[in-house]
């Protein structure tokens, strides 16, 4: 089991996906293509990308989505030639909503993007980004040699 080791936290752009959709959208290659020169020059680092939805849907429905959001960048940085032994694609389904980092809009540091959060939003556009924003990809543990670093996101 990978254990965060919180010294250490290194920001990774954030991978979104459209409703109900894994496959990697262009503009977020970019930032596989930053783990990949890190996993490049770090070469017994071991990643774990976890992949999250939004709340629609059934919990078993993302629980899936959410597996093949993550194997998605697993096969991306494959493809790149990173070895499949050094990534673990994690589906996270709905369990964890993201935290607001900063203050945007009509979010503030700290909120949690849970369905009620969303709810009480009265704009229908906040809700959708809302959605969007838990609709992600993020880096949240990587190991090197015996030591594990925790990955946050922009």
């Amino acid at each position: 089991t990978l254990q965060p080791f919180k010294d250490v936290i290194i920001k990774l752009p954030l991978i979104e996906y459209k409703t109900a959709k894994w496959d990697l959208q262009p503009q977020y290659k970019d930032s596989l293509n930053f783990l990949y020169d890190i996993m490049t020059e770090n070469p017994t680092l071991i990643v774990q990308l976890r992949s999250h939805t939004d709340h629609r849907g059934s919990t078993a429905a993302n629980q899936k989505l959410s597996q093949k959001r993550a194997q998605s960048c697993v096969d991306y940085l494959i493809s790149l030639g990173i070895s499949q032994e050094r990534m673990k694609a994690l589906g996270m389904g709905e369990t964890e909503p993201y935290v607001i980092k900063e203050d945007v809009g009509a979010f503030k540091k700290g909120d949690v993007l849970t369905e009620t959060y969303i709810s009480k939003l009265k704009r229908n556009a906040d809700k959708d980004k809302a959605r969007q924003m838990n609709r992600r990809t993020d880096f949240k543990k990587v190991v090197e040699e015996k030591k594990a670093v925790e990955f946050g996101e922009y």
